[in-house]
C-alpha cells in the first residue's frame, strides 16, 4: 500500500442510531481511507454499504477488543500505515483525515495523532482538544460547558494523551503496544493507550484542523434509547480512572491506595449525599467495586509496562497536571454551575426599586424585632433562671439523660413503663443536641426557647406572610396579628410549650410548603422598560421541602392528631400535583416516620380512645374551662369571663374577629387566589372543628378531669384565616412614585396650582403694568411649591408623551398637564386600605402592648407560670439520679385531705416522668367510675402503684421503709398544712432508718438508709440480701466478677416489668424471675458482663427511618446547589 495508507476501523452496534451520519461522513472524507472496515459487535444486521467492509466481533467486551478481533480475522488490515478508529457516534468533518495524516506526517515518532473534538449538534461547541490529567487519571476539565471553538486551542500540539474516537495510530504502535488495556472501554481506554505509547518513545499530538462530532453516547448514556444523564455512566468512569491509577501509579502510591481507598470511597459516597447527588453514592460504590475486582489485572498491566517501556514515567511529568491544579479547576466548574441562573437581568430602574423594596422589607423585619426584644425583657425578667407551675415540665440538664428519655422506648419516669413517651421528648432532644456540643443543656434550651417564642413566632410569620403578599407594612400586621391571638398569649403564659412550638412551626410549614409548591405570591417590577418583570424566589426548592418537613415534625409532635391531616392532605396532594411528588414526599415522610411509636401505640389502643390519646397534651395537665363555640370561633382556647367592664378581654377578642371577618370578606373576591381563598377558610373551619371538640374532650387527670388544651387547633386555624385574608390584598407591583396613586394626585395638584398662578398674573397684567410686590411674590411661590411638587418623583423619571395633554392659555403658550387616571374606585378604595391597615395595627399591637405592661387577659387571670429555685430537686437529690445508682427523689405533700405522693427523676417535674398515654388511662379510670367511685379506683390501681401507695403508707406509720427501697428512693421531701402535716413530721423525724437532711424548696427532707444502705435502681437481691450494682438510666452492664451471691440470687431493677426487657451474659440470654411489679432476672450463677436493655421489635426500624429523615432534612435544607450537568449532545 501507499506510504500514508489508512484502515478506518468503525466500531458499532448494528442498531446504533448515529451509525449512518458516522459513515456517511467517512464515505465524504476528502482524503478517502484506503480501506473502511465496520466492525459489528453484537448479534443485530444491518443493510450492506458499498464500500465498507463487514466485520463480526460477538464477543467483544469493549472498543479494544472489537479492533482486536477484527485484526485477528482479517490480519491484512494491518498492512495499512496507519489505523484510524472510530465509535459508531463520531463523525468526521470532511478534511478531519487528511489534517490528521498531515500532522502524523510531521515525523516518524508521532505515533498518536487526535481530532480536536466538537458537538455532536453544534459544531461550534468543543467538547475536547486532547486529554489533559493527572498520574492518577484524574482529568483536567480545561473546557468551559458550551466553550465555543475560535481557535483558542488551536496551538496546542503535543498532549498526554487523545481520545479513541477518531485516534489516528500507526500499525506499528498498535501491534507494539497490542492497543488499549482489554479492562478499559468505553472509559479511560486512550488515556491509558497514549501513556503506554509515550513511555515506547512515541509522541501523541492534537491535530486542530482535524475535527469529529462526538456524540458520546457511551458518556451520556443514550445508547439504550434513554433520556441523556451523564450520571448513569459515572460508575464506569469511576472504575476506570481509578484502574488508570493503579496502573500509572508508582509502587508506593500503588501499595497505599490499595489501602485507603475503601474509606476514601466511604467518605466521598457521603459527600454525594450531601452535596445533593444520591444518584452518585451507588455509582461511587460501583466504581470502586468494578477497579478492586481488577488488582489482579492491574498488577500484569503494571509488570507489562515495567518490561516494554522504554521511557521513564517522569518524563510525562511536564505533560501531566497535578492533582491541586485539578481540584482547583473542579471547584471553580462546581462553583459555575451550581450558580442560580438569572431569571432576567434588571434594567437600573427596576433595580432600584427592589433595592427599595428590601430596605423596607428588613426596616419592618428590624423594627418587629426590637419590638419583642424590649417587650420581652420587661415581660420575663426574674424567669431566665428557671420555670415552674402551670403546664410547665422542665427538660434534663443533661443532654444525654434527654436523648436516652427520647430514644429508648421506655418512660422513665415513677416506676417506669412502656413507651411510648412524649412526642416532644424527640424533637427536644434533636433541638438540644447542636447546643449541647457548647455546653447549654437542654433545660437551658427550653427555658430560652420559651423566652424567645414570641419573638421565634413574629419572625417566622413575618417571613411566611412573603408567600401571601409582598407589602411590608401589611407583613408587618400579619404577624403582630400572629402574636397577639389569645391562643398564644394565654398558652405562653400557661407554659403549655406543645402549643407555642406550633405557634412558632405553623407559619414555617406554611413557608415551605407554599415555595416548594411554587404556589407563593409573586413580587413584580414595573421599571423604565415596557411590561413587567417578575422576581423569582432564588432557594431552592429542596430547601423548603426540608423547611416545611422540620416544621411539620414540631407540630406533629406537639399536636398528634396533625399527623392524621397531613397523611390527608398529603394523598390529596399527589393527585393533584403529581409531578411534585418526590417533595411532597420529602416534606411529609420525615414527620410520620419519627412519629412511628405513637402511631403503633393509636393502633394498639384503638377506636374512639386512639383519637383522644393523639389529642393529648405534652406536659403537666392543667385544667381549664371550656370556651363556648363562638368564643372558640374567636380564637380563645378557654372561657373568659365577659365583664364589660374589662377592657382586657375585648383586646383579646380583637385579633380573632379581625382574622375571621377579614377572611369572610375575602371569600366574595374573585381573584385569581380565589381557590387558595377558599381551601384556607375550609382548612381553618376544620381546624375550628377540631379546637371545639377538643375543649370538650377528657385527656388526664389531676385532681380533676382535664380537657385537651385546643392552642394548636386554633393556631391552624388563624394562620388559615390569616392566609384567607390575604386574598384581599392585591398583588404588589414595585413602580415608580410617579405613576403611584399618590403622586398622580400630587402632579395633579401641582400643575393645577401653577395653571392658576399664570392665569391670575395674566388677568393682573392689564389693570396696571407691574404686579403688586406681594401678589408676585404669592403667584411665584405657588409656581415654585409645584415645581417642588412635581420635583418629588424619581430622579430623571418623567411620565410618557401620552399621557400628557396641553391646555391653552391666552398668551397661547403650552403648559403640559399630567393627565389623572384616577379613577373613582380609587378614590374610594385607597383610603379605606388605609384606614384597614391602621385598624388592623392598632388592633394588633394594643393586646401585646397591653400584655407587655403586665395587664391580665380578663382582670383577674394571672400568670400560671412563675420562676423556679434555683434547685426544685436538692443538689444531694440530683447527685444520686445520677450515675451510678440513678436513684429517686420522693415528694409528699400532706393536708388534711389526704397525702400527694410524686416520684421524680429530676430537677422538678420534667417532661419525661409522663406520657400521654398514661395520663390519658388514668382519666379513663376516673371519668367512667360511679359516683364516689375515686376511693374505689384509688384503691384498686396496678400492682406497682398499690406497691407504691403501701410504702408510703410505711414510712408516714413510722415503719422501716423497705417497700421504698424497690422504687429507689433515695431522699423524701415533705410539704403541707394542718394537723396531718405535723402528724408526717413527726413520724418521718423519729423513723431510725431516716435522716434528716435539712430543708429546701420541696419542703423538708430526709435522706433514706434502710439497713445502711444506699438505694439503687438496680440491685442483686440474694434471698434477701440486697447488693446495689451500678446501671444507666434505661438498659445497665455490670461486672458480675466484681459481686457474691447465691445460686437463687437475681439482678432486679426498680423498672416495671415487662416483655422487653433483655439480660444477657456474653451470648447467654438470662431467664426472667419473678419479683412482683419489678423486673427481675435469675443469675443462676452466671459470671461476667451482664447486659441489661429494653427493646422493642420496632424500635430498631423507628431508629433507622429516624436517622435516614434526619440525615434527608440536613442534606435537603442545606443551601447547595445540585450541579447541572451538560446532558445535550
Amino acid at each position: 500500500m501507499a506510504d500514508q495508507s489508512v484502515a478506518a476501523l468503525i466500531v458499532s452496534p448494528a442498531n446504533s442510531p448515529f451509525l449512518r451520519r458516522t459513515l456517511d461522513a467517512v464515505l465524504g472524507q476528502s482524503h478517502l481511507p484506503e480501506r473502511i472496515v465496520l466492525v459489528r459487535v453484537g448479534k443485530e444486521s444491518f443493510p450492506a454499504v458499498d464500500g465498507v467492509e463487514v466485520i463480526d466481533a460477538p464477543g467483544a467486551n469493549n472498543f479494544g477488543d472489537a479492533i482486536r478481533e477484527a485484526v485477528s480475522a482479517d490480519p491484512s488490515i494491518m498492512q495499512a500505515q496507519w489505523l484510524w478508529t472510530l465509535h459508531d457516534d463520531s463523525a468526521p468533518f470532511e478534511d478531519a483525515l487528511a489534517n490528521l495524516i498531515a500532522e502524523g506526517a510531521r515525523g516518524l515518532t508521532v505515533g498518536i495523532v487526535g481530532p480536536k473534538q466538537v458537538a455532536w449538534s453544534d459544531s461550534d461547541r468543543l467538547l475536547e482538544v486532547g486529554v489533559r490529567a493527572s498520574r492518577s487519571g484524574r482529568r483536567l476539565d480545561y473546557l468551559m460547558p458550551g466553550e465555543i471553538d475560535q481557535g483558542q486551542h488551536d496551538s496546542d500540539s503535543d498532549v498526554l494523551a487523545v481520545g479513541t474516537a477518531g485516534m489516528l495510530i500507526r500499525a506499528a504502535v498498535w501491534e507494539l503496544t497490542g492497543g488499549p488495556d482489554p479492562v478499559l472501554g468505553p472509559f479511560g481506554d486512550g488515556l491509558e493507550l497514549c501513556r503506554r505509547t509515550r513511555q515506547l518513545g512515541y509522541r501523541t499530538v492534537v491535530a486542530p484542523g482535524a475535527k469529529i462530532a462526538h456524540a458520546r453516547g457511551s458518556y451520556r448514556d443514550v445508547r439504550e434509547g434513554e433520556e441523556a444523564d451523564v450520571n448513569r455512566s459515572f460508575g464506569l468512569r469511576r472504575g476506570a480512572q481509578l484502574y488508570n491509577a493503579m496502573v500509572a501509579n508508582p509502587p508506593i502510591l500503588f501499595v497505599l491506595m490499595l489501602v485507603s481507598l475503601p474509606f476514601w470511597t466511604l467518605l466521598r459516597a457521603l459527600m454525594r449525599l450531601f452535596t445533593k447527588q444520591p444518584d452518585l453514592v451507588w455509582l461511587e460504590l460501583v466504581g470502586f467495586a468494578r477497579a478492586f475486582s481488577r488488582i489482579p489485572q492491574a498488577i500484569s498491566a503494571r509488570l507489562r509496562l515495567a518490561r516494554t517501556r522504554k521511557v521513564p514515567a517522569k518524563a510525562l511529568a511536564s505533560l501531566e497536571e497535578s492533582n491541586l491544579t485539578i481540584t482547583k479547576a473542579k471547584r471553580t466548574l462546581a462553583k459555575r454551575e451550581r450558580e442560580p441562573k438569572p431569571v432576567e437581568v434588571l434594567e437600573p430602574v427596576a433595580a432600584k426599586l427592589l433595592r427599595e423594596h428590601k430596605i423596607a422589607s428588613n426596616v419592618a423585619a428590624g423594627v418587629g424585632t426590637l419590638l419583642l426584644l424590649v417587650a420581652i425583657f420587661f415581660t420575663s425578667s426574674g424567669l431566665t433562671n428557671g420555670i415552674t407551675g402551670g403546664a410547665w415540665a422542665n427538660l434534663p440538664t443533661s443532654f444525654t439523660k434527654l436523648w436516652h428519655e427520647a430514644w429508648a422506648g421506655w418512660v422513665v419516669g415513677g416506676a417506669g413503663a412502656a413507651g411510648p413517651g412524649d412526642p416532644l421528648l424527640m424533637v427536644w432532644a434533636l433541638l438540644s443536641a447542636p447546643f449541647a456540643l457548647i455546653g447549654i443543656g437542654p433545660k437551658n434550651v427550653l427555658v430560652g426557647f420559651w423566652l424567645l417564642a414570641p419573638l421565634a413566632a413574629w419572625l417566622a410569620m413575618f417571613w411566611a406572610t412573603s408567600t401571601l403578599t409582598h407589602r411590608p407594612i401589611w407583613r408587618f400586621a400579619f404577624a403582630t396579628i400572629w402574636i397577639s391571638l389569645p391562643t398564644f398569649l394565654l398558652s405562653w403564659s400557661d407554659g403549655r410549650m406543645a402549643a407555642v412550638m406550633v405557634h412558632v412551626a405553623v407559619p414555617l410549614v406554611l413557608l415551605g410548603w407554599m415555595r416548594m409548591l411554587s404556589l407563593g405570591a409573586t413580587l413584580r417590577i414595573r421599571g423604565a422598560q415596557d411590561g413587567e418583570l417578575e422576581v423569582q424566589d432564588r432557594a431552592l426548592a429542596t430547601s423548603y421541602a426540608a423547611l416545611a418537613s422540620a416544621a411539620l415534625v414540631m407540630v406533629v409532635a406537639a399536636a398528634p392528631w396533625a399527623g392524621l391531616a397531613l397523611v390527608l392532605f398529603t394523598i390529596v396532594q399527589l393527585l393533584v400535583r403529581p409531578r411534585k411528588w418526590k417533595l411532597t414526599l420529602l416534606a411529609a415522610t420525615p414527620p410520620v416516620a419519627i412519629m412511628l411509636p405513637t402511631w403503633i401505640a393509636a393502633v394498639q389502643i384503638g377506636g374512639s380512645r386512639a383519637l383522644r390519646f393523639l389529642l393529648a397534651d405534652s406536659g403537666r395537665p392543667l385544667a381549664f374551662d371550656a370556651p363556648p363555640t363562638w368564643l372558640s370561633v374567636l380564637g380563645l382556647p378557654e372561657n373568659l369571663v365577659l365583664d364589660p367592664r374589662s377592657v382586657g378581654v375585648w383586646l383579646a377578642l380583637a385579633p380573632g374577629v379581625l382574622c375571621v371577618l377579614g377572611a369572610m370578606l375575602a371569600l366574595v373576591n374573585f381573584s385569581r387566589t380565589w381557590l387558595r381563598t377558599r381551601f384556607f377558610f375550609l382548612t381553618g373551619t376544620i381546624a375550628f372543628i377540631i379546637a371545639i371538640v377538643a375543649a370538650r374532650t377528657v385527656i388526664a387527670y389531676d385532681g380533676t378531669l382535664v380537657a385537651a388544651w385546643p392552642g394548636p387547633a386554633l393556631s391552624i386555624a388563624g394562620i388559615c384565616m390569616i392566609a384567607a385574608w390575604s386574598g384581599l390584598l392585591s398583588p404588589l407591583v414595585l413602580q415608580e412614585r410617579l405613576y403611584s396613586y399618590r403622586s398622580r394626585r400630587r402632579l395633579d395638584v401641582a400643575a393645577k396650582r401653577r395653571l392658576r398662578a399664570k392665569e391670575r398674573s395674566q388677568q393682573n397684567a392689564p389693570k396696571k403694568d407691574v404686579l403688586d410686590e406681594t401678589d408676585a411674590q404669592v403667584a411665584q411661590a405657588d409656581v415654585e411649591q409645584s415645581e417642588v411638587d412635581a420635583a418629588q418623583s424619581v430622579d430623571e423619571i418623567k411620565p410618557d408623551e401620552s399621557e400628557t395633554e396641553h391646555l391653552e392659555v391666552q398668551d397661547a403658550t403650552s403648559v403640559p398637564v399630567l393627565k389623572s387616571r384616577v379613577s373613582s374606585l380609587e378614590r374610594v378604595v385607597w383610603p379605606l386600605a388605609v384606614a384597614g391597615l391602621v385598624l388592623t395595627l392598632v388592633v394588633a399591637l394594643t393586646p401585646v402592648a397591653v400584655w407587655a405592661a403586665g395587664i391580665t387577659v380578663d382582670g383577674a387571670r394571672s400568670r400560671a407560670i412563675t420562676a423556679a429555685p434555683e434547685y426544685e430537686t436538692p443538689a444531694a437529690a440530683q447527685y444520686a439520679q445520677d450515675y451510678p445508682r440513678h436513684a429517686r427523689f420522693l415528694v409528699m405533700h400532706v393536708n388534711d385531705e389526704g397525702v400527694q405522693a410524686q416520684l421524680r427523676r429530676g430537677d422538678g417535674v420534667e417532661l419525661g416522668d409522663s406520657s400521654p398515654r398514661f395520663r390519658l388511662e388514668d382519666a379513663i379510670n376516673m371519668q367512667y367510675l360511679p359516683q364516689g367511685g375515686v376511693a374505689q379506683a384509688l384503691a384498686n390501681p396496678d400492682e406497682a402503684d398499690a406497691d407504691f401507695s403501701r410504702a408510703v403508707a410505711e414510712v408516714l406509720n413510722n415503719s422501716e421503709p423497705t417497700g421504698l427501697l424497690g422504687f429507689a428512693v433515695d431522699q423524701i421531701a415533705l410539704s403541707g398544712e394542718g394537723t396531718s402535716y405535723t402528724a408526717a413530721q413527726t413520724a418521718l423525724d423519729s423513723n431510725e432508718y431516716l435522716e434528716r437532711a435539712g430543708e429546701s424548696e420541696a419542703g423538708l427532707l430526709w435522706r433514706m438508709r434502710p439497713s445502711g444502705l444506699e438505694p439503687a435502681r438496680m440491685y442483686i437481691d440474694d434471698s434477701g440480701k440486697v447488693t446495689p450494682v451500678p446501671s444507666g438510666l434505661v438498659g445497665a452492664s455490670v461486672d458480675l466478677s466484681k459481686y457474691k451471691y447465691g445460686p437463687g440470687a437475681t439482678l432486679v431493677l426498680s423498672e416495671r416489668a415487662d416483655a422487653n426487657w433483655r439480660a444477657t451474659v456474653g451470648a447467654q440470654l438470662l431467664d426472667v424471675a419473678d419479683h412482683g411489679w419489678q423486673q427481675a432476672f435469675k443469675l443462676d450463677g452466671a459470671n461476667g458482663v451482664v447486659k441489661v436493655a429494653y427493646h422493642a421489635e420496632w424500635m430498631p426500624i423507628w431508629w433507622a427511618l429516624s436517622a435516614l429523615s434526619v440525615v434527608s432534612l440536613l442534606i435537603a435544607g442545606a443551601p447547595i446547589r445540585r450541579r447541572r450537568r451538560q446532558n445535550e449532545a
